[in-house]
């Protein structure tokens, strides 16, 4: 009998106050005074554009997703001077979110399903196919099974997870999926060959098993304040926002792949952070070139509070070390090089440094 997990994360919730410093609430019962230095998080450029949802890099270039108003494609050779490359009409395109795997884009588009692009020439991109999903496609993952098939997994509002094959790309097959007990389901993340959905309702975050992926098991939830946003994996964590439950950071508990037995389960929380107004999206900065005493910094998309930066050196204590208010609504972050991308919706996309 597979094994359920449920966890409630609550402890570890810090409020960041005003862009100068936080309350670290915690740290101070305990006597522990954290003495971080800030960092300056400064605009660079911006690009005016409508609904800047979200950006996937591709190169020296962004496909910037801006739902009903279409795509927007730019170029970043020189950050300070960001320029349109091509806008892509919502009569074309209506994208939700996209990855991109090579030369490929794969779009989860508003009402045409899952849209596969190939971007060799990024302005003038060929489209391959597109495969009808139940619901509204609202978020797309990859990988690859044992075998070599290939694999999208598919957040679908309405719809729950939608497992499809695009081994051929030019005729994608839906396998099956899972949707009970799921609300609206937003974001799907792979890591270790299971996959993270993130859905509006109770037990949020929920783990799948898609060994056998036209009939996706649930393996196990979380339930966590406010509704779960996003879920994306770096490879060493699953990074969720909640909206008003802020954002949280999971890692693994053990060794092991999450659908062995025993399970290994996500720790509860490494990193808690309570929004100041609405998390979209949270993305643990990568150094472009990593070198000892590199900090570690997470940067969080807080709607109207803007962008915020912690220091998460100390996993369970994160320190609000900068912030910057582009204006707008910020619901998605990228990182391209040591430069943060900020998709600010009506108010553009937004290039940041963060020193």
């Amino acid at each position: 009998m597979r094994l359920f997990i449920m966890f409630l994360a609550v402890g570890f919730l810090l409020t960041g106050c005003g862009s100068g410093g936080s309350d670290i609430s915690n740290q101070v019962r305990r006597g522990e005074r954290p003495h971080l230095a800030k960092v300056e998080v400064a605009e660079v450029s911006r690009v005016k554009m409508t609904r800047a949802r979200s950006a996937v890099m591709a190169g020296t270039s962004a496909f910037v997703c801006q739902v009903l108003d279409g795509m927007t494609l730019v170029d970043l050779t020189d950050p300070a001077q960001v320029r349109i490359t091509r806008r892509f009409a919502s009569e074309e395109i209506q994208p939700l979110d996209a990855v991109l795997d090579g030369n490929l884009l794969f779009i989860a588009d508003r009402f045409r399903g899952l849209v596969i692009w190939d971007v060799s020439t990024a302005d003038k991109p060929t489209s391959l196919s597109a495969l009808s999903l139940p619901g509204i496609a609202t978020g797309v993952t990859l990988s690859q099974t044992s075998d070599g098939r290939r694999l999208a997994a598919m957040a679908c509002g309405g719809a729950g997870l939608q497992m499809v094959d695009i081994t051929d790309l030019r005729a994608p097959r839906l396998l099956g999926g899972f949707t009970r007990g799921i609300d609206y389901a937003r974001k799907a993340g792979f890591f270790d060959g299971a996959v993270f959905l993130s859905d509006n309702a109770d037990g949020g975050m929920k783990l799948l098993d898609t060994t056998r992926p036209a009939e996706p098991t649930l393996i196990a939830q979380w339930n966590h304040p406010g509704f779960c946003e996003m879920v994306r994996s770096d490879g060493a964590n699953v990074e969720t926002a909640w909206r008003t439950g802020g954002v949280a950071l999971y890692s693994r508990a053990g060794k092991g792949g999450w659908g062995q037995q025993p399970l290994y389960p996500v720790e509860r929380s490494v990193t808690a952070v309570r929004s100041r107004s609405y998390a979209h999206d949270v993305l643990v900065l990568k150094p472009r070139e990593p070198k000892a005493g590199d900090r570690n910094l997470m940067a969080v998309a807080d709607g109207g509070a803007g962008v915020a930066v912690y220091d998460i050196s100390k996993n369970r204590l994160p320190v609000l070390v900068g912030a910057a208010q582009p204006g707008g609504d910020a619901t998605g972050l990228s990182q391209y090089g040591d430069l943060l991308l900020a998709c600010c919706w009506d108010a553009g996309l937004v290039v940041l440094s963060v020193k």
